[in-house]
């Protein structure tokens, strides 16, 4: 309706009668259209959203990549397992079309000796307005592709470590996620399955010591999974596990603006410390 009266009135008043007309006309037509808008989703903002969640996408995907691929330098040279590791990230997360291609030329830039990479992760740190959830994501992905061949070699940790601080965080945060990262991992692997399969034989065979220590070695796991000692209380431990799984929680992930691609990375992490937490309880009601 408003549309009408602006173009009425801007009409009369730049040419009389005429203009009336046709500003009513134009009036007409933007209300219409302004509402179709709104119905859609979002009036005026929706011409913004797409470009600004686009936008933000970039950012997080070009940072994570290129730190990918300066991480894979920082060894000396890239290898195929590192290529193959971040191009099975790149699926894993449903990057297709311009998305993989920019993702695959960020890796290429990161592994260049001059990558400047404080001044690109403290530059995402302030596009994504130091929301802490996201950066603790970003760094805990890096940390998990650090890991992923079950070794650190000390100049992939002291690229790490640049990179924490670049974003606000320090060594022993950094020390942390190191330790969380690999037990989750280890208690993943024990608890999968194939291994539980292996148990079985195992002990059937009487590999009953056997089976006892890779129990305890996975109810190990599981604590520092939680970044939590063995010896804390009962509460302690699910005020823990339940300020984890908030962190995760779909709902705040996407109010910090991660991306959507890395749900499905929070949502495993959500699920390794689930299993983990379930672990500990069944261990000390047993005790």
């Amino acid at each position: 309706m408003w549309g009408k009266i602006v173009g009425t009135v801007l009409g009369l008043l730049l040419a009389r009668l005429p203009g009336a007309i046709l500003g009513f006309l134009i009036g007409h037509w933007f209300d219409h259209a302004y509402r179709q808008q709104v119905n859609e989703g979002g009036g005026f903002a929706s011409l913004f959203k797409d470009q600004r969640l686009n936008s933000k996408q970039a950012t997080f995907f070009y940072a994570m990549f290129a730190t990918l691929g300066h991480l894979a330098k920082s060894k000396g040279r890239v290898t195929e397992v590192d290529i193959a590791q971040a191009q099975q990230l790149m699926k894993e997360l449903e990057l297709h079309g311009d998305m993989m291609r920019e993702a695959q030329e960020a890796f290429r830039e990161g592994k260049q000796a001059n990558f400047p990479l404080e001044k690109t992760l403290k530059q995402f740190r302030q596009d994504s307005r130091g929301r802490f959830d996201l950066l603790q994501l970003f760094m805990e992905q890096l940390v998990v592709a650090a890991l992923n061949d079950r070794r650190l070699q000390r100049s992939e940790y002291d690229v790490l470590l640049r990179a924490a601080r670049a974003l606000g965080f320090n060594k022993f945060q950094l020390d942390k996620w190191l330790l969380m990262t690999g037990a989750s991992a280890r208690f993943a692997q024990s608890s999968g399955p194939q291994q539980r399969a292996h148990h079985r034989q195992q002990s059937r065979s009487g590999g009953e010591q056997y089976r006892r220590q890779q129990q305890a070695g996975s109810l190990e796991d599981a604590y520092q999974a939680l970044g939590v000692e063995a010896s804390v209380s009962d509460e302690q431990v699910k005020k823990t596990y339940r300020s984890l799984m908030r962190q995760y929680h779909p709902d705040k992930l996407a109010a910090q603006g991660v991306p959507d691609q890395m749900m499905k990375k929070a949502t495993q992490r959500s699920q390794e410390i689930q299993a983990a937490y379930e672990k500990i309880k069944r261990a000390r009601r047993a005790a």
